[in-house]
Formats: structure tokens, C-alpha cells, sequence
């Protein structure tokens, strides 16, 4: 990280002189954002001067506020702006087409204290942009053997290493064999640097470091011959005998087992506001949501463990970006993040396609730093499906999008040509750009669907789709099991499993029946037929997947444990894969138990104690608790529907209505717009995002909205409560109004 300050090496000197100073490019610990960077601080008796560059996304404006000020944490004092050059405070500035706002902008502060070290530059809103923390007025006083580590910093690679990410060396850390490690000892021995190293396991290490003139370095371990290691960056392999392979044994895909990712944020501290992230994992054969908290440790480690059913692509949440990687059932992963990076890549948008600084470490790392930069080859705009939906024909729309996939297609040409991917990287690569470009047909057919109903006047919207438009479904990889661990797989089979053709199939079958439970086993038999007509292929593994899928909404609408374990056996005969049996099985458990559906403890942790804190003023009601974000269109929509029920309900002694967001869905000035418009009554709560990350855990959530009801000593009655029918549960529970 450029700008980062080493805590390691903060032996800092006493004051600057009373001749003014300048400081050039100065250093930094860590900050909320990229947009404004101080280029230049000037320091004299009479004032303090700013050069402010700004750098910010083409065509996007940006400001500066009057109030933002200097804290000298030293003497705890706060100064604010004399004045402004260049520009006004306030004042909207949009960026060019470089992004580079050309003229910098220089603010003016009174003088700082005599002996003032170091200043942070804060606006009150505490994840401003703005902030940045720990900028050094005076150079740091190192010793050698700090000024070695700090020219040395960062991830290496041997020269002919196949992992791609081999040793990081950091601040107080090191990361090497799949592993964290502390130093016990840094001393400096002619051009050599000496380290002793433990591990979390009390497994030590020795190395000798040396740097040589063109800047690589040469590690020894334990008194083996040094070997030579360069900075890491993208892999350049060629795999000169690459086949891509067949389809990989069902028996060896599936396999439940733990996860386990650890990693290093550079440029972590504390002051940034957060101490938590989450990972999105989601069962794709039950539609089953768990997301995985990660904690943050001070020194920037993190980590996280969490159930994974087979190999695949999940993703890392920390702030507004989502890190991908691939993993594998029992394995440890370990990634280093920059936060600059992260940083750099939001200011940047799409002209920064991809993480650039992100390194991979553990049995996957190959894999994984393959993959990742090939996913901006595959571009594609959400708004020119918008406008073709009011405009185009399916036919049309299929016809004009064709060049893009055939470009598509040559791109993975070219990779497997060059023989730089490994043949499973490979065909997993070709398996996620053909279900991306299959979504992206069936995106537009439901979205102009749902256009259909809202306007009924435009004639192109009354043109079906033919059969043939769903010729390209023999294209992708129904019947690859490999395929569900590609990123694009939950947006595809979400996408197939409602298609026109299979929705039809439900319809067509006669309702005129008492008997469910044949009415489904009919409507799969007839599914199933047309999958096999459309794709080719004797009801492919998609087939399965859907119906194992499908299983849990039907089993729950039959509300008859007898009936749902008579579709279960019918259905299972569909199913050649032993593990989709299993969890089709667990599935029905689970939703008849055998005990029945008891109240559950909810489990010990953070969690739980931020709930049981939220909701102990209403022991002895039922609590129905509301997650929400003034940026989800459906959850305003739900809360401002059932507002004259709650109004109803709002004196009840027996339920009580709980309203919970976080502060990043739910800004400040939204957030307390939106309450005092729709939800001034209710009892609700913006928690901290870190807190908030607790809580999607505990209840096992991604999206939102999402609704838990709680029972009367605070026990889990339902973590996935159905809103749209409270007003039968209010009556059938016989909840009293007052």
C-alpha cells in the first residue's frame, strides 16, 4: 500500500521546526476513501495548508464540506477551515473524462500546536469518505532492521512456483505455508535479515532474508538453500497438454464439509468502523441461505469457517465490494486484500473491471488466481436488456445479442488456445460464460413478461416467445454437475426453474382435484418431459437439481406429513444422485420434524445477545421482528402495507412488531426521512453494520426483507416468517388487539 504507515515503524520525532514545513505526498495509516487525497501539508506559526487532489469516477460530482476539520489527537483539539482555493465548500465539481479534477484545491486551518506529530482529517459523519487517520507531520525514525522490513513488504512468489503467492511479509505478520505467523526476533547480520517466526500452533520457523540490487529477495528456511522470489502478481503458466475434461463423477462432487478462509485486509485499522464482513454461501440444491460472519482482528487478520456441500464460487462482502473465490469442501483458503485496492476499485467503478492486488494462498490459490481476472472478458449491460424489452421481439432480441456470445466464445477460444488455465479451471470458465449468456435470455423473456402486465398497450410486448427461442438451452452444461459451483449458476437454474415452458406445464395441469400430491407427481412427470424435448438431453442434472429444489415449497403447501412423505418417495424416483436424496430427505425432517415444530433456543453467541437485548422489554408478547433497508423497494413496500394492521395491533398485550436495518442499507438522512414519514410509532433499530452481520447469521439470511417470529420467552418459532399471511396467523393465534 503506497501511502500506509507501518505501526511497526512509528518511532516517531518530537516537532517540526518554526520555519515552515512542507510535507510532500504524505504518509498515512488507513482511510474511508480515495476521492480527496492530500497531496501536500504546509506548516507554519501562522497557519496550516491543505493541497487536496481529487480523483473520482468520470462524470460524477463531488464536494467538499466547510466543516471538515483537522484533530490533533495529541492535544485533543479540532480546527476548522479559514478559507478555500481553487474551489468553493460545497460546491458540486464533476469530474472529466480522465476523472482527474485537474485543478487542485488548497483549505487553509489555523496553526497546529507546537509538537503536534500527527493530525487525522475528519468530517462529523464517521464513514465519510473524507476521513483519513494517522498523517504523519515528520519523518519516522527507523532502526536497519525496520528499514529492511519496510523495503522488503509485501507478497512474494518463487520464480517457479506453481501457488502463484508463496510468503507475505507485513507489519507484525507474516503469512507462508497456508499459515500465520508472528515475529519473536528481526535482527539485521550484514546484508542479511534474520526472523524467527511462530504460528498459531507453536510451530516456529527461521528465515534469512536478502534483498538483492534488482530488487527481488532470496529467502532461506530453516538453513536450507535460499531460493530466489519476486514480487507476486498474475500467474504466466502454459499447460502445454491441456484436454479439457469430461464431466467430473457425480460421487466425487458432492461432499458436505467445512470451509475454512483466513485472510489479511492491508491497511485495517480499527478506526475504519467495522470489525466484521460476511460471506454469501448458499445451498443451490435447497435454495437454503447461510451467510458466514467473518471477524476482523485489529492487526487486519480475518477469518471464517462454514458448511460447503461441493466445490465452488462464493463471495466475501467487506463494505460495497464482493470478493470472489473458489473452494472446496475441507479445504483452508487464505486471501490478502489491499484496502486501497478496495478503495480504488469503488472510486473507479467500470473502469477498474477487477481487484487487481488480491493473492490467493492454500490448495485452490492456482485455481482461484486463474479465474478471477478472466471474469471482465465477459462483460455485459443490464440496460440495453431494459430498452429491448419495450422494443424487440424474443426473436430480435436472440438475433441482436448472438455476436456477443459468439465474441464470448471466441475469448474462451483464445484462453484454451494460450493453454494458461488449467483444464479444470478451463471447463469450469466455459461452463459460467454459457449459463451467463443463458440467463441473459431468460432474464429478458421475464422481465418483458412482467412489463406486460404493467403495460398492456404495446404491441411488441404481445408477441410470445416460439419454442425455438430456447434452442440455445442445448448449449449449456445441464448435465454437468460442475456447473452448480460457478458464480452465475444461482441467477441460470433460478431463471430455469420458472421459465415460460415449465411454469406451463404447472398450469396445464387440472386443478379439479383434492388429491395434491398426484396434481404435483403429474405436473413433474410433464416437467420432466419437457425439459427432456427442449434440451436433448434424458432429463439432465439441471432436471434434478429443480426438482430437489422445488420439493420443500411442495411438501410445505401439502401441511400433511403423510402426504408430503408419499410425494417424497414418488419423486425420488426422478433422482439418480445419492445426495440430492439425502437432502431431499433432510428437507422433509425439516419441515416435519418428528417432535413437531417446537420453539428453539436460540444458540450462544454475539447474536443472540444483540437480539435478546432488542426484544427483552417485550417478554411474555410474541415478537415479530422486521430486517429491513430504506434501499430495499420491497420492504418499504411491505411495511407500508401492513401499516394500518400494525396501527390495529399496536396496544396488543399479546405481539409486538420490531423494526431492525443497518446503517450502511439504511443512510442517515434516508433512514430517518423514511421513519419519520412511515414508521414514527414502531419500535425500531439501525444497528451498526458489524452488529447487523450478526444477526443475517443467527437467522440464516442473505436478502431481505426477511421476517422472524419469535415466541413468548424469546425461543426461534419461525426464522422465515410468512408476512403475506399475517393477518390469518393474528386471527388463527387469537391475538388480542388491547
Amino acid at each position: 500500500m503506497k501511502n500506509k504507515i507501518l505501526p511497526l515503524l512509528l518511532l516517531l520525532g518530537s516537532t517540526y521546526a518554526a520555519a515552515q514545513t512542507v510535507i510532500e505526498n504524505p504518509s498515512f495509516e488507513t482511510r474511508q476513501g480515495s476521492a480527496h487525497t492530500i497531496s501536500k501539508i504546509e506548516l507554519s506559526p501562522t497557519e496550516t495548508r491543505l493541497t487536496i487532489r481529487t480523483v473520482f469516477r468520470p462524470q460524477w460530482w463531488t464536494s467538499i464540506d466547510s466543516l471538515t476539520y483537522i484533530y490533533a489527537p495529541e492535544s485533543r483539539k479540532q480546527f476548522y477551515p479559514l478559507r478555500i482555493e481553487g474551489r468553493k465548500f460545497g460546491e458540486r465539481v464533476t469530474t472529466p473524462a480522465s476523472g482527474i479534477i485537474e485543478n487542485d484545491c488548497v483549505i487553509t486551518y489555523p496553526p497546529l500546536p507546537e509538537g503536534t506529530t500527527r493530525i487525522d482529517w475528519m468530517e462529523d459523519d464517521l464513514k465519510s469518505e473524507t476521513n483519513t487517520y494517522g498523517i504523519l507531520l515528520v519523518k519516522p525514525q527507523e532502526t536497519k532492521e525496520q528499514a529492511f522490513l519496510r523495503e522488503i513488504r509485501g507478497n512474494w512468489q518463487q520464480t517457479d512456483a506453481g501457488n502463484g503467492w508463496d510468503i507475505g511479509i507485513y507489519d507484525s505478520l507474516a503469512i507462508m505455508d497456508n499459515r500465520f505467523w508472528k515475529y519473536e526476533l528481526c535482527r539485521k547480520q550484514g546484508k542479511k535479515l534474520k526472523l524467527n517466526l511462530r504460528n498459531e500452533t507453536d510451530g516456529q520457523c527461521q528465515l534469512e532474508i536478502t534483498q538483492e540490487k534488482d530488487g527481488n529477495i532470496r529467502i532461506g528456511k530453516n538453513g536450507e538453500k535460499e531460493k530466489k522470489y519476486i514480487r507476486a502478481g498474475l500467474p504466466h503458466r502454459n499447460y502445454a497438454s491441456v484436454t479439457t475434461a469430461s464431466t467430473t463423477p457425480r460421487t466425487d462432487f458432492f461432499r458436505k464439509d467445512t470451509a475454512h478462509i483466513r485472510g489479511f485486509l492491508d491497511g485495517y485499522n480499527p478506526q475504519l468502523g467495522f470489525t466484521t464482513a460476511l460471506i454469501y454461501t448458499d445451498n443451490h440444491i435447497t435454495r437454503e441461505s447461510s451467510p458466514a460472519l467473518v471477524t476482523i482482528h485489529p492487526d487486519g487478520r480475518f477469518e471464517s469457517d462454514f458448511i460447503v456441500n461441493y466445490p465452488g464460487v462464493h463471495h466475501l462482502s467487506l463494505g460495497s465490494c464482493w470478493i470472489g473465490f473458489y473452494v472446496k469442501p475441507g479445504e483452508t483458503l487464505i486471501l490478502y486484500l489491499s484496502w486501497e485496492d478496495l478503495l480504488d476499485y469503488n472510486r473507479q467503478r467500470r473502469l477498474k473491471p477487477m481487484l487487481t492486488e488480491t493473492q490467493y494462498m492454500g490448495a485452490s490459490s492456482t485455481f482461484n488466481q486463474e479465474l478471477m481476472p478472466c471474469e471482465p472478458l465477459f462483460p455485459r449491460d443490464f440496460n440495453i436488456l431494459l430498452k429491448a424489452c419495450g422494443t424487440l421481439t424474443p426473436d430480435e432480441f436472440k438475433a441482436q445479442q448472438k455476436p456477443m456470445y459468439d465474441l464470448w466464445m471466441h475469448r474462451l477460444d483464445s484462453l484454451e488456445q494460450s493453454k494458461t488455465l488449467q483444464p479444470e479451471g478451463m471447463q469450469m470458465l466455459k461452463n459460467n460464460v454459457k449459463m451467463m449468456y443463458g440467463s441473459w435470455l431468460l432474464d429478458f423473456i421475464l422481465q418483458r413478461d412482467m412489463n406486460a402486465h404493467k403495460d398492456t398497450t404495446n404491441a411488441i410486448l404481445k408477441i410470445k416467445e416460439a419454442p425455438d427461442y430456447y434452442d440455445f438451452l442445448k448449449e449449456m452444461p445441464l448435465d454437468d454437475v460442475r456447473a452448480i459451483g460457478c458464480s452465475s449458476f444461482s441467477t441460470f437454474i433460478n431463471r430455469l426453474e420458472y421459465m415460460n415452458p415449465l411454469n406451463r406445464a404447472s398450469w396445464q395441469i387440472k386443478i379439479g382435484t383434492d388429491d395434491h400430491v398426484k396434481k404435483y407427481a403429474e405436473s413433474w412427470q410433464k416437467k420432466k418431459e419437457i425439459l427432456e424435448d427442449t434440451t436433448g438431453i434424458p432429463f439432465p442434472m439441471a432436471g434434478e437439481l429443480i426438482l430437489t429444489r422445488s420439493y420443500p415449497f411442495l411438501a410445505g403447501t401439502l401441511k400433511d406429513g403423510k402426504k408430503a412423505f408419499t410425494l417424497l418417495n414418488i419423486l425420488k424416483n426422478y433422482l439418480h444422485e445419492p445426495f440430492l436424496m439425502a437432502e431431499s430427505e433432510r428437507m422433509y425432517r425439516q419441515i416435519y420434524p418428528p417432535q413437531g415444530n417446537q420453539p428453539q433456543e436460540l444458540p450462544a453467541g454475539k447474536g443472540t445477545d444483540i437480539i435478546r437485548k432488542i426484544v427483552a422489554p417485550y417478554h411474555g408478547k410474541l415478537v415479530v421482528i422486521d430486517f429491513w433497508a430504506t434501499t430495499c423497494g420491497p420492504c418499504r413496500a411491505s411495511i407500508e402495507h401492513h401499516a394500518d394492521l400494525r396501527k390495529e395491533y399496536r396496544n396488543s398485550p399479546d405481539i409486538k412488531f420490531i423494526f431492525i436495518t443497518s446503517d450502511s442499507e439504511s443512510p442517515e438522512k434516508a433512514y430517518n426521512d423514511y421513519v419519520e414519514k412511515n414508521l414514527k410509532e414502531e419500535v425500531i433499530f439501525r444497528l451498526p453494520q458489524s452488529d447487523y452481520n450478526y444477526l443475517r447469521e443467527l437467522f440464516h439470511f442473505n436478502g431481505i426483507p426477511r421476517y422472524v417470529l419469535l415466541d413468548r420467552d424469546g425461543k426461534l418459532l419461525n426464522g422465515d416468517f410468512p408476512m403475506y399471511n399475517i393477518e390469518q396467523f393474528l386471527k388463527e393465534s387469537k391475538i388480542r388487539k388491547e
